[in-house]
């Protein structure tokens, strides 16, 4: 039998009931030179009959006893035959392209040697919460600062995951990006193919076991590229940042699952790193805390409560700011609730925040317009203008619309940024107008005045008359 191009690699402990969905989404794929390669690493429920039900001589079926998921990563890597190296996770799902879009990257780019994609992410019930337009290219710098892509939205060529060795193992979490660093270090380009292509699952309902055995995991990684000669000057003066990151998301891990003495000794860990994040009234760590509160779709109100009351004596002065971030955080969620057509829970949360005193601050504002261009590139400009109206409607309704006409100004500038990027010059002009009608503070912006000017003289040349007109035009 002829060795297939992909070998997608499922590792899978007791995801009984996402498994399925997961393993319909490979076999949904539009390109079909595929093949699946589940490790099951001890499950002890319902997977192994799960996977028999799928009559598909393309999935292939190790069960193991339990190793972790380092060793079922790489048994897969070491039972497949293609020459490009996908990985899944059982609790997420492709895009029906994803294949399709990522083997064509590959191949017309035989300098690439990681593609990846953008992502959507839902809940643990399947309901869709944000739109992640990663970043263009994951750099060292990427890569250590944040997680540029998870596993089930790359696709590497399996040359460059033999030359590392594959997953280095004692890893319970953060195998992923200690891969990542050391592929980057080896040479290996990373590169998006900016398309959505998978669909990534947060769950509210999960809790972790041994904090610091995986606060070590993510330190280890991180140890990965500082400790490597090859690691450039410019990353290495990241360190502090890179820790302070860290160790905020496990002090914010611990405060709501309730284990005080290890969400204080975190906190004061973030603060050696970077005491700068108490100034300015701590904003820059409180906003840090209100996403991380309300991007899987939890309940801001109670994790916020939480994390508060479990601050160390050095954030006391935090205290006072309590109800401005629970606020903040029924903004965010408000925002995705109705960018998602879930209107009435996202007036619902508008109106909590409305009742907490909550103004529209640039913070907010900037996420909402980040997350409509994201929506329009998903799903197109006419979806995304009806969107944005629907926004508006229950900002209104929930009494919190002072920042409505900042909001359409902002969006409306972006929009014309894409658009002249696109030399879509034709519809500059008017979508810079209607910001300036909105917020005229734009007009002292030098980029904005430089592609309303660009954009009038081309319109103006004698061509692109020629062709509004209907005229022939010659060279």
């Amino acid at each position: 039998m002829a060795a297939p191009k992909v070998s997608i690699i499922m590792p899978t402990y007791n995801q009984a009931r996402y498994i399925g969905a997961a393993i319909q989404s490979v076999v949904d794929q539009t390109f079909p030179d595929w093949e699946l390669i589940i490790v099951d690493d001890g499950s002890t429920d319902e997977t192994a009959a799960i996977v028999t039900q799928f009559n598909e001589p393309r999935i292939h079926y190790i069960d193991q006893v339990n190793q972790g998921v380092c060793i079922a990563r790489n048994v897969g890597i070491a039972k497949a035959r293609g020459e490009y190296l996908a990985f899944l996770d059982a609790d997420d799902l492709y895009e029906r392209n994803k294949l399709q879009v990522q083997v064509a990257h590959l191949d017309q780019n035989p300098t690439i040697g990681l593609t990846y994609g953008w992502r959507t992410e839902i809940d643990q019930h399947g309901n869709p919460l944000n739109l992640a337009r990663l970043p263009a290219t994951a750099s060292l710098e990427t890569i250590v600062l944040s997680f540029p892509f998870a596993p089930s939205d790359f696709m590497v060529r399996r040359t460059w995951v033999d030359a590392v060795g594959g997953f280095r193992l004692g890893f319970v979490v953060n195998e992923d990006r200690d891969l990542y660093i050391r592929l980057v270090l080896a040479g290996c380009q990373c590169v998006n193919s900016e398309q959505f292509l998978s669909y990534r699952r947060l769950n509210t309902e999960k809790t972790f076991s041994d904090l610091p055995a995986k606060l070590d995991d993510m330190l280890r990684a991180l140890d990965t590229a500082f400790s490597d000669p090859r690691c450039p000057d410019e990353v290495q003066v990241l360190y502090n940042a890179a820790h302070r990151t860290i160790y905020l998301d496990w002090a914010y891990q611990a405060a709501i699952q309730g284990e005080s003495a290890l969400a204080q000794a975190y906190f004061r860990k973030v603060l050696d790193y970077d005491p700068a994040m108490l100034a300015n009234e701590g904003k820059q760590l409180l906003h840090s805390l209100i996403y991380t509160a309300t991007s899987d779709g939890g309940d801001p109100e109670l994790r916020l409560h939480r994390i508060f009351a479990q601050l160390p004596p050095e954030m006391s002065t935090l205290a006072t700011r309590c109800n401005w971030a629970i606020a903040h955080g029924y903004l965010l969620r408000g925002l995705s609730n109705v960018l998602w057509g879930r209107q009435a829970r996202g007036c619902a949360d508008f109106t909590c925040a409305a009742r907490l005193g909550v103004t529209l601050d640039k913070v907010f504002l900037h996420e909402a317009t980040v997350q409509l261009l994201n929506y329009e590139a998903r799903f197109g400009a006419a979806v995304a203008q009806n969107t944005f109206q629907k926004l508006i409607r229950a900002l209104r309704q929930s009494r919190l619309s002072t920042g409505a006409r900042w909001l359409y100004g902002c969006y409306s500038i972006n929009v014309a940024f894409r658009y002249y990027r696109n030399r879509q010059y034709t519809d500059v002009p008017l979508t810079v107008v209607r910001a300036l009608l909105r917020d005229p503070l734009y007009l002292l912006n030098r980029g904005v005045v430089a592609i309303l000017v660009r954009s009038t003289i081309h319109l103006l040349r004698p061509s692109t008359i020629r062709t509004w007109c209907g005229l022939k035009t010659y060279p």
